[in-house]
């Protein structure tokens, strides 16, 4: 779709794919310029062409005054009668030898869906194809619109609305279409055609407008996520709202947890793993702290409200009440968030503790390097913490424990293990006293399965014993 507009006036006229030529003229014309005694009754054609991409040209059909393009306006050099010229976006076009100076703009329209019926989406396709426009379903940097029937809180309308893009119904494209096709009328505004709540927002009154305020609501705050789906989901648009993520999986300090700026999404594992006794410490870290982990869909209404004061503060309680819920971010319609007066910081421990999220599926491929298996060390909910300790009494604690094996000792005894039941607790192959082993998480670990470990992680355990160490020398 392209749009020219009249200089020092607001006066526009919209040109669309489905009619290819407009004409130029004083009188029985597409664009009528009839208060300009310069204009020939049939002046020039604007001319849409549609191959690899949408272009617009102009062509002088016989002017007595002439057609000029650009910098031509200022020397009067005219187009030649019967000259085709390619426009661009940003050109400048004067007919006859007044005012009749009209900018050109090209204004492509690409509208991504959300929650529309089948037949509604064909619908929607159809005044597409007349605006030569472009309906898509997934959302990207491109799209110019976002398409609903009821205003939920989708991951689309989330994209939509920190990139400052309207959020309107069906009803707009059909007045937009009809305008387009009068040319001179004036286009539909997008906010007299929002969509309505959802019910799943249980009456709450959220607005759709588009507020500039959302691009830096998340400013200076980081949000730290412990599975990988839901930082690819989230991540895009909480840096588009100004903020910055981290992944636990990368290494976060407990201490870090703490700080005033930094949000920890929560997160459910589909099953039972040792991914859960991980969240649980977190979560149980952060309560102790008087903190509390951030449901995803908070992410939404602080964009939607523009403010962190309620949502995204681990410092608001959740205490038994109502708050508007949406299906689609997975709201408990049974929370209510309350200022809490409580302190919300502390000391961090003397003990700096790491936490690192396993999530990649890591094995050995046949040529011994390691790579993607079926049959991985950690599966994709395992998320074992791993304590990396800065006390030298502890590291030496370790090293008692390695040098015990070949001691038998009771079964709930904490100070050494069974030689009889020494095995790796990865591959739970059988390890004797010779074996060359590794400890992680407090439990033994076989050389061949120490080597699968991804990289990063494997260099963090060895810079941490080196640190330590070197201290208790």
């Amino acid at each position: 779709m392209w749009i020219i507009k009249k200089q020092d006036t607001d006066e526009t006229f919209t040109l669309i794919s489905e009619k290819n030529n407009y004409t130029v003229g004083r009188t029985s014309a597409d664009l009528v310029l009839s208060h300009d005694n310069s204009i020939s009754r049939s002046h020039s054609i604007l001319r849409i062409i549609v191959s690899d991409k949408e272009t617009l040209a102009l062509e002088d059909i016989g002017s007595k005054y002439g057609t000029f393009i650009n910098e031509n306006i200022e020397n009067s050099v005219k187009l030649n009668q019967g000259e085709q010229q390619e426009l661009s976006d940003g050109d400048r076009v004067r007919f006859g030898v007044f005012k009749n100076i009209w900018h050109v703009s090209h204004a492509p329209i690409i509208s991504a869906i959300s929650g529309l019926s089948s037949g509604d989406a064909k619908i929607l396709e159809h005044y597409m194809s007349i605006l030569g426009g472009k309906l898509v379903d997934k959302w990207d940097m491109k799209c110019t619109h976002l398409t609903m029937k009821e205003f939920r809180l989708t991951v689309k309308a989330l994209h939509a609305l920190v990139e400052q893009r309207p959020i309107v119904t069906l009803d707009y494209w059909r007045n937009f279409v009809d305008a387009a096709r009068r040319g001179r009328s004036t286009l539909p505004q997008p906010n007299e055609y929002k969509p309505i709540n959802s019910n799943d927002l249980m009456g709450h009154n959220l607005d759709c407008t588009i507020t500039p305020a959302r691009k830096t609501v998340f400013s200076g705050m980081t949000f730290v996520f412990m599975n990988a789906n839901q930082l690819e989901l989230y991540g895009p648009i909480i840096i588009k709202a100004g903020g910055a993520t981290r992944d636990l999986k990368s290494g976060v300090q407990k201490s870090f947890l703490l700080k005033s700026n930094v949000v920890v999404l929560q997160y459910v594992p589909s099953t039972q793993s040792q991914g859960t006794q991980t969240i649980n410490v977190i979560e149980n870290y952060l309560e102790t702290n008087n903190l509390r982990f951030i449901p995803e869909y908070e992410i939404g209404l602080a964009i939607v409200h523009c403010s962190t004061e309620k949502f995204c503060n681990p410092s608001y309680k959740v205490i038994n009440g109502l708050i508007p819920s949406t299906s689609s971010m997975g709201l408990s319609p049974n929370t209510c968030l309350v200022k809490n007066t409580e302190a919300t910081q502390s000391n961090a421990s003397e003990r700096t503790e790491l936490f690192l999220l396993e999530t990649e599926k890591i094995g050995v491929n046949d040529d011994g390097k390691s790579g993607s298996k079926q049959n991985p060390i950690l599966d994709d909910e395992s998320m074992s913490p791993i304590r990396v300790t800065e006390s030298a009494e502890e590291n030496m604690h370790s090293k008692r424990k390695r040098n015990k094996i070949n001691q038998i000792v009771s079964d709930d005894s904490d100070d050494t293990w069974c030689v009889h039941h020494f095995a790796c607790s990865v591959c739970d192959t059988k390890m004797t006293q010779k074996s060359k082993f590794y400890e992680y998480d407090e439990k033994p670990v076989c050389k061949k399965c120490y080597e699968r470990f991804p990289n990063e992680l494997r260099r963090r355990l060895r810079t941490s014993h080196e640190m330590t160490m070197k201290k208790a020398v």
